[in-house]
């Protein structure tokens, strides 16, 4: 038995992925400054902080003057960031060229582009 196939357009084999190397982009080729953050259910005042996210697996957070560079990588939806023995995933809740919100289980930061 035979089955005949239709030929799909390579453009919507994936709109997810699209979606994906979108705000892949709009996350690295800005830098965000940290507005506020919520721990454990405390929201405060961001700390003013300055994060840059590089495509090469990098991320340099800048406060005061001192900078402080992490490994670092996009998976999809997620951040993994390696701090000391950890590494730390974030979701990445929304983003788009103004406003990037990230969390995991006990921590959501909320930034605005620094530019």
């Amino acid at each position: 038995m035979l089955f005949g196939c239709a030929k799909e357009s390579i453009d919507n084999l994936s709109p997810e992925k699209s979606g994906i190397l979108k705000s892949s982009h709009i996350l690295t080729s800005n830098t965000w400054r940290m507005e506020y953050n919520i721990i454990n259910g405390n929201a405060s005042m961001g700390d003013n902080s300055v994060w840059l996210f590089s495509n090469n697996g990098h991320i340099v957070t800048s406060l005061s003057g001192s900078e402080t560079a992490y490994n670092g990588w996009l998976n999809s939806s997620r951040i993994y960031i390696e701090q000391g023995d950890m590494v730390n995933e974030y979701f990445i809740d929304y983003i788009s060229p103004d406003s990037l919100f990230i969390s995991s289980s006990n921590i959501r930061y909320s930034f605005v582009n620094a530019q």
